[in-house]
């Protein structure tokens, strides 16, 4: 059974997450009616799933689908069209790639690559730990060395304990890239996490800029040290949750309300 997956596929396609979750809706819609005729039939059957940027058909159980690899990663970065196969065992489950000609796939499996971000990760996996080690150092100065204990460099030190958790984060990402195949969820939360220690850090940094102007321009109607440091906490660490919350409790909605819609009805031929 030969399928020819035409969909878009975004241009950076190693991290898009909501890019490729719109791909797999789309795979999902494109075989509905020929889900419901199979289920329909009484026979068991592999549904319709979108894996590796390929969207493969619903497959009766037993049988092999073969599908060619996405023409728009083959042009997009030079690399070579080809086939790959998909076995749907007697339970109705796929099983892991076989005969795979794709480039953007690996050859020890199922796991996809982007063809040219092996050279950044590697980059990454290096810059990421200098960066971590001058960080910490530093914060551990700030809060180990008694004179250094000021409400300016208090406030220094969270901006850089946002890098810090950004930084790890962002080294296992990486570290999961090359030697896991981590499932969706995992994914989530780590993308979450992300997004809220990189607001963490423009919020942090406007509450620098925003202690060194009171300090500065507004010395004589506002004194910026008298301030309590829990509230600077407050600012710094409450807004960027709140709005990723928000932004997850958005998402979860949507999610629902997707796969809401898209529960088939009953066909009657």
């Amino acid at each position: 059974m030969a399928a020819d997956y035409a969909d878009t596929v975004p241009s950076d396609y190693s991290s898009d997450y909501s890019s490729y979750h719109k791909l797999e809706v789309g795979c999902n819609e494109r075989y509905e009616y020929e889900e419901m005729r199979l289920r329909n039939s009484g026979k068991s059957f592999c549904p319709a799933t979108l894996q590796c940027y390929i969207c493969w058909p619903p497959t009766i159980a037993g049988q092999t689908a073969t599908a060619s690899c996405p023409v728009e990663l083959d042009i997009a970065y030079g690399l070579n069209g080809g086939n790959a196969d998909n076995d749907c065992n007697s339970d109705g489950n796929w099983t892991a790639l076989s005969n795979v000609q794709c480039e953007h796939i690996l050859l020890s499996g199922d796991v996809c690559r982007c063809h040219h971000c092996d050279a950044l990760n590697y980059i990454s996996m290096v810059g990421y730990p200098v960066s971590l080690i001058a960080l910490v150092v530093a914060f551990f100065m700030i809060v180990g060395i008694r004179a250094l204990r000021v409400k300016r460099n208090k406030i220094h030190a969270n901006l850089l304990a946002s890098f810090i958790c950004l930084y790890t984060l962002s080294l296992f990402s990486v570290i999961l890239y090359f030697y896991v195949d981590p499932a969706p969820p995992l994914c989530q939360i780590i993308t979450m996490s992300l997004s809220y220690f990189t607001l963490c850090n423009f919020v942090w940094m406007s509450v620098e800029g925003f202690y060194l102007y009171a300090l500065v321009v507004l010395a004589f109607r506002l004194e910026p040290d008298k301030i309590r440091m829990w509230k600077y906490c407050l600012l710094g660490w409450g807004p960027p949750a709140i709005l990723i919350l928000c932004q997850t409790m958005a998402y979860v909605f949507q999610e629902n309300k997707e796969s809401t819609s898209q529960e088939p009805t009953e066909y009657q031929e």
